[in-house]
């Protein structure tokens, strides 16, 4: 390897005048704020309550975001803390509007009939995916070579239609659960929660696959693999259950304590998500490392596997943190958004082992000079490039989701400006990328004075708007 020495001297003075221009830019901002500083009112004496409390709003206004957002959770906190004691009698009001009459024991009897309808889609889900793949599945064990890629991707649409066949039995069975005096909003909170915690269970089952050593993505024991997948199970729908209810809680502001039903709901869920980073140490570590022993990424995945356990704690508290901080703030739309976007990582991760696990195809398949196997490894980097594709557009939709675009006021083309404002203030990176407009050939144009006048003065508006805090 040469290296070109004489094209890092050629962008020395560059980065010199690099250097100069920040230093100068760095100067002229501090004198910038020195001189606000210098210019800023005196101290007024203290005045009266009705005084003070247009003043007192005025500095809110003109202090820091920091500032703001200190005596925001204080404000939140005093008020949860006086919701205290209501919050015994709100839980009690909550379990008794699932029935009909406002009973306690009703209430128990109806989440039994729930229960047993649960069971029955259970049993119907488990029926159809094993029915679906038995062909396959025998294959596995006559193949010594084990699945191909298209063998696992077929194997999960029969998890998948499973989960349909489930979800299509519960949704029918509202009818005679209705017919047995099952609330309304106990069925769609059971339905809600029981389908999001089968969806959910597709990921560990697909990694695991208790009694199918062959479709295994990782390296664990048969037996490991059962007990893992029933541990998984059951604290995913506790993690399930819990969620449904405390959103059941925080949207019903009747309740008396919804914000202290969403601290305690998001604490008994974080401590669930502690106790599966370290019980399933072994599966995340090895889902992490994956088949590579090579390479820089081989290295980067190795050092994050083994350092998974602080990382996942770690994350678990940035959660917990973040829940707090939007609850109190009113920000958790963007809580709701990061927890997607850590599941779509979680997806696009096992799907990437996914393909690695059919790697034997370019070996064991045999071809006049080697056509299957450029056939086999073409489709594997373009079921990586699609899998990629639809993690980035998922997360630009959650993300974008995220933003309250309802809010926006813009009627012309001044909604490009106020939506990159809206965006750049609430923490998200603008990247320009040129285009080009081609004159009109057909029709007439949409521009208008209105349109112009909007756009020139939707600038100042946005600056007044986020001065006064209502942006």
């Amino acid at each position: 390897m040469w290296l070109r020495l004489k094209d890092l001297d050629r962008d020395a003075p560059r980065r010199k005048l690099r250097w100069i221009g920040f230093i100068a830019f760095l100067s002229v901002g501090l004198f910038g704020v020195a001189a606000r500083a210098a210019d800023a009112p005196p101290i007024s004496p203290p005045t009266t309550d009705a005084a003070a409390a247009p003043a007192a709003d005025m500095n809110m206004h003109s202090a820091g975001w920091l500032e703001r957002i200190i005596v925001d959770l204080e404000r939140e906190a005093s008020s949860d803390i006086s919701m205290l004691p209501d919050t015994p009698s709100a839980l009690a009001r909550e379990w008794r509007s699932f029935d009909r009459d406002g009973s306690a024991v009703g209430a128990l009897i109806a989440l039994g009939w729930v229960v047993a309808a649960a069971c029955i889609a259970l049993f119907a889900e488990r029926l159809v995916a094993r029915g679906l793949s038995r062909r396959l599945r025998r294959s596995f064990r006559r193949r010594m070579e084990g699945p191909t890629v298209v063998d696992l991707i077929w194997l999960l649409l029969c998890d998948i239609g499973g989960l349909a066949v489930f979800a299509g039995v519960f949704v029918y069975s509202r009818h005679w659960l209705a017919s047995l005096g099952v609330m309304q909003n106990l069925a769609v909170l059971a339905a809600s929660v029981l389908i999001r915690w089968r969806t959910i269970m597709l990921v560990p089952r697909v990694v695991l696959r208790p009694g199918e050593p062959a479709a295994r993505l990782i390296d664990i024991p048969d037996v490991e693999a059962r007990r893992l997948s029933r541990f998984l199970s059951a604290v995913l729908l506790a993690i399930s259950m819990l969620i449904g209810f405390g959103r059941y809680g925080l949207s019903d502001e009747d309740s008396g304590a919804p914000h202290i039903i969403g601290l305690v709901v998001a604490a008994a869920v974080c401590g669930l998500d502690a106790w599966i980073v370290i019980r399933a140490r072994g599966a995340i570590e090895a889902l992490i490392r994956g088949n590579r022993s090579d390479g820089i990424i081989a290295a980067v995945r190795g050092a994050l596997a083994r350092a998974w356990v602080p990382i996942g704690l770690t994350l678990v508290g940035g959660l917990m943190l973040f829940f707090v901080f939007g609850l109190s703030l009113g920000l958790l739309s963007y809580y709701h958004a990061g927890v997607s976007s850590l599941g779509v990582l979680l997806v696009l991760m096992v799907l990437e082992r996914l393909t690695e696990r059919g790697r034997h195809d370019t070996v064991s398949v045999r071809g006049p000079a080697g056509i299957h196997q450029l056939v086999a490894r073409s489709f594997r980097r373009i079921l990586r490039i699609l899998v990629l594709l639809v993690a980035a557009m998922t997360l630009v939709s959650i993300w974008v989701e995220a933003i309250d675009l309802s809010r926006v006021r813009s009627n012309g083309y001044a909604f490009q400006i106020e939506m990159s404002f809206r965006a750049w203030k609430r923490g998200f990176r603008i990247a320009e990328i040129p285009i080009v407009f081609v004159d009109r050939t057909e029709g007439t144009s949409k521009m208008s004075k209105s349109i112009v006048r909007e756009a020139i003065w939707m600038v100042w508006r946005l600056r007044w708007w986020a001065i006064r805090g209502t942006i």
